[in-house]
């Protein structure tokens, strides 16, 4: 009874393998292929980050998709990620991880990155990757937290 089970679980297992669930290609030989992830883009997003009075800010942690950047003394910054930015806008968060040390303390910040056909820098590569993409002028301004100015 247990082989019946698993050999209907292996069969309901394949027939939920449809070519909605891909994407349908060639290969270079004409060859029929499905290919199963998740399509992405690369981008990178730069701006400067400052205090309400215009002033930049060193040392702010600024990260995107896991992946993270530090703004230098005039508080520019440039940060790189990879996602499907074209079905879902990416955030970029502004953090003060060194305290006082550049300033004051400063509260987080959390932008979305919101990504169009003119932002496209490089064309797409293979069924997946959609293509390279900039941003620039992705300034962010940052409060001083309550009661630490």
């Amino acid at each position: 009874m247990n082989r019946i089970y698993l050999l209907l679980l292996a069969l309901l297992g394949f027939a939920g393998c449809g070519v909605k669930d891909g994407i349908e290609t060639e290969d270079d030989s004409g060859n029929q292929l499905v290919m199963y992830g998740t399509p992405y883009a690369e981008y990178t997003v730069k701006g400067r980050v400052t205090d309400a009075a215009g002033r930049p800010i060193a040392g702010i942690e600024v990260q995107t998709n896991g992946r993270a950047a530090v703004t230098d003394p005039q508080g520019a910054y440039t940060v790189a990620g990879r996602s499907d930015i074209l079905a879902r806008a990416p955030f970029v968060t502004f953090t003060d991880t060194d305290g006082p040390a550049n300033g004051g303390d400063f509260a987080a910040q959390q932008l979305e990155v919101r990504f169009s056909e003119s932002d496209r820098t490089g064309q797409r590569e293979g069924s997946w990757m959609y293509g390279r993409f900039e941003r620039a002028g992705v300034d962010a301004v940052l409060e001083h937290e309550s009661g630490k100015e």
